[in-house]
């Protein structure tokens, strides 16, 4: 009696059956004898394992076949009720054309074997797509109960960077690192996340800072000629893929996350490549802080423009962010936002100790393109040697960067922050004799 629907938008013969038209007066009988008023999650997922049962675990012929899809489809009507399922076992298609239970069969979340004839001697999941059912796998496994979720196929095949790979070093690969350490970024990653935080009301605490930027500093990105990555599962040998990156995780000992990249790398997937790094970093599922961290990761080239950014997106500081970062910008070490700009001259020649000015960053590399309009906000530590020149003299600067933490560059190398009402009435020639008035 509990095949027995009153009202049911399609029958699944001979699992399935609407109380028939003609009985309608005696629908109170088949109610007592256990007929249900609307078909349930639970009550398709009997006709799935009806289905097992009477396949005795071999191939669904055609009429099985059209049953079990028109079960799934009714267990799909509601998916808000799948995390209601009250059944013990849940039966779906694998790729041999059976029913398995669910948590005996594997969902593919790997692309490769979406595309690949490679035999693997487990049970994969047919997939709602070639069902022609409009849901992803992936989402489908989540609205089930934990005790009826199939499991990953990534959870069992392993996926590792050839050992033969070449290492190269580029310009590319020097700028990415730079860029993953630069303060600017690991900065907008946390109020990236912070920002996601507030919107459902609760934020990020400074311990929760504190173990972020740690876990930045566990990153390391290299670069190869081509990345060919190996598939294996129980060490035997699947396949093989090339790839532009492969982010590789390793969870001996501390937590390591390496970021590999070919050396034909293109823009997006360098952006795409350090989304991925820290999604596995940081175990990211907002889909919010993957756009916003993507749009930041797209200024790789450009690390100066991440404050603009992050106003573009309307991302605010910390609450939590003391009064000088709130304020201003002037941590050492960190990129000099476009606006200030304007605000350089590297023609007043004197410096004091302590001073916040600027250098491009190009100085760093030994070689200096005028054209390079980024700016590294540095502290002047002290003069180290005075020339006649006052361009020539030569000041020690600390940039608190893990390249260079101190560095010795000459007057001319250095910007001053000036507002140019200050002198608009003086010539350069006036203002250069202030200058060396209050040098003597």
């Amino acid at each position: 009696a509990n095949l027995v629907i009153q009202n049911l938008e399609e029958e699944i013969i001979p699992y399935l059956y609407k109380v028939p038209i003609k009985y309608g007066e005696y629908i109170d009988i088949f109610r007592k004898l256990g007929a249900l008023e609307v078909a349930t999650c639970d009550v398709y997922a009997q006709v799935l394992r009806m289905i097992f049962k009477d396949s005795n675990e071999e191939k669904l012929h055609p009429g099985e076949c059209k049953c079990m899809i028109s079960a799934l489809k009714g267990l799909l009507k509601n998916e808000q009720m799948l995390k209601n399922l009250a059944v013990t076992e849940l039966y779906l298609p694998t790729k041999e054309g059976k029913l398995k239970r669910s948590v005996e069969i594997f969902v593919s979340d790997i692309d490769y074997f979406e595309t690949s004839k490679e035999e693997i001697n487990i049970s994969i999941f047919v997939g709602f797509e070639a069902l022609n059912l409009a849901i992803k796998d992936t989402d489908f496994v989540k609205l089930l109960p934990d005790n009826l979720q199939p499991k990953y196929l990534s959870g069992v095949v392993k996926e590792d960077i050839d050992s033969s790979a070449e290492e190269i070093s580029t310009h590319l690969l020097k700028q990415i690192r730079e860029f993953l350490a630069s303060d600017n970024l690991k900065t907008a990653i946390i109020r990236i996340i912070n920002h996601d935080r507030t919107a459902k009301e609760y934020s990020v605490n400074e311990l929760e800072v504190n173990d972020l930027r740690s876990k930045f500093d566990t990153v390391k990105v290299k670069q190869v000629k081509k990345i060919i990555t190996v598939l294996k599962y129980n060490e035997d040998e699947l396949g093989r893929q090339t790839k532009e990156f492969f982010v590789k995780v390793s969870d001996v000992g501390v937590r390591q996350v390496t970021l590999y990249i070919c050396e034909a790398i293109n823009k997006i997937c360098i952006a795409r490549a350090m989304l991925e790094t820290f999604t596995k970093l940081l175990n990211l599922t907002s889909a919010s802080v993957s756009v916003n961290l993507l749009s930041i990761f797209m200024l790789y080239e450009t690390p100066h423009s991440i404050n603009e950014m992050l106003k573009k997106l309307e991302i605010t500081a910390r609450k939590e962010n003391n009064f000088a970062h709130a304020f201003c910008q002037m941590e050492t070490g960190s990129y000099l936002d476009d606006k200030f700009i304007p605000l350089l001259n590297n023609k007043l020649c004197q410096f004091y100790e302590g001073e916040i000015a600027c250098m491009k960053k190009c100085i760093l590399g030994k070689v200096e393109d005028a054209d390079e309009n980024i700016y590294i906000i540095i502290r002047v530590k002290c003069l180290v040697r005075r020339h006649d020149k006052l361009c020539m003299d030569e000041y020690e600067v600390e940039t608190e960067l893990e390249a260079k933490s101190s560095m010795t560059v000459q007057a001319s190398q250095l910007y001053k922050f000036v507002r140019t009402d200050i002198f608009a009435n003086l010539s350069e020639e006036e203002i250069l004799k202030n200058i060396k008035k209050n040098r003597l």
